[in-house]
């Protein structure tokens, strides 16, 4: 295989440039897709923990419930009283964020969908038992 164009030292040169700015190219897209990835997962997992927090803190309200709020008068009378309806409302909040994790994670190809759907169905027997 003898190519004429390549006998000559600029031509080789060029080819060389070329071929070394199709490396870096190639490079720099699958740096960017990869970051890209990674920064969908990094905001999945914060979702993930913004939701165990709010899991931990309604816990909370329902164990100062559990302790000492059922024990207010006004909780019978009412229905309410403020530890439980912050539990209750922090539910309703992770149920909805539980949907959103659901989507980011099938956009993201996570594979957590029934993880996912199985939280968000407790979650929303939490919050039906709870009206009762």
């Amino acid at each position: 295989m003898n190519i004429p164009l390549l006998k000559f030292f600029k031509a080789r040169l060029l080819l060389s440039f070329f071929a070394f700015i199709l490396v870096i190219l190639f490079w720099l897209g699958s740096y960017l897709y990869i970051d890209n990835r990674q920064a969908g997962l990094r905001n999945f997992s914060g979702e993930l923990t913004r939701v165990q927090i709010q899991y931990l803190e309604s816990t909370g309200y329902l164990q100062k419930f559990m302790l000492s709020g059922f024990h207010e008068p006004e909780f019978y009378i009412s229905g309410k009283q403020q530890d439980i309806d912050r539990f209750l409302s922090l539910q309703k909040s992770i149920s909805t964020d539980l949907a959103t994790l659901r989507k980011h994670a099938e956009r993201n190809n996570i594979h957590a969908d029934k993880q996912l759907e199985n939280l968000q169905r407790l979650s929303a027997q939490t919050i039906t038992m709870g009206a009762y």
